[in-house]
């Protein structure tokens, strides 16, 4: 009978080794499609970080490329206004050095030309005896010469109100521009 026993444990024995053993073999080969699909995720889950990475550095060196073009942009047209001023103020400098009493004169005789001069008053900030000789004959006719000190250049005007023609350096400055080149921006 303790054979028996002995057999009857023998057996149980075996059969719960080999009964663990499948256990184990299933366990394992569970743990190897579950590691198997758990890194399959991980691998797609990287490829989707490492797309989405691109495509956010792309959208970064594009959006890069165009604040950098932009810039460009606006440096090429602020030298273009920076240039355009020093050079209207360079005219307006050389209009007003040349531009003495007797040329002064000269333009206002054209602005008047075919016109009354007694509808018209000359306000300068200085009335000198060069610019009353080249306009005597308008004197004569009725212009009125008023000298403004701190008003800056010439203005004929008309005595009514009507309109006036501005003979300031910078005026004349801005007539001329478009003469001397394309300085717009």
């Amino acid at each position: 009978m303790e054979l028996q026993i002995q057999d009857l444990v023998s057996s149980i024995k075996h059969d719960g080794i080999e009964e663990a053993e499948k256990q184990k073999a299933a366990i394992i080969s569970a743990a190897e499609q579950q590691s198997v699909r758990i890194v399959e995720d991980a691998r797609m889950e990287a490829t989707k970080l490492i797309d989405a990475a691109h495509r956010e550095l792309e959208l970064e060196r594009e959006s890069s490329i165009a604040a950098t073009k932009q810039a460009c942009r606006d440096v090429v047209i602020s030298l273009k206004k920076e240039i355009s001023d020093i050079l209207c103020s360079l005219l307006a400098q050389e209009v007003g050095s040349t531009l003495d009493s007797k040329t002064m004169g000269s333009i206002v005789i054209a602005a008047l030309q075919g016109d009354d001069p007694a509808k018209y008053e000359l306000v300068s900030k200085q009335i000198d005896a060069e610019l009353k000789n080249a306009l005597a004959k308008q004197i004569e006719k009725g212009l009125k010469l008023t000298s403004l000190p701190g008003f800056d250049g010439t203005r004929l005007s008309c005595k009514d109100g009507s309109g006036f023609y501005d003979f300031s350096d910078e005026e004349i400055a801005a007539v001329l521009k478009p003469f001397i080149g394309n300085l717009n921006v």
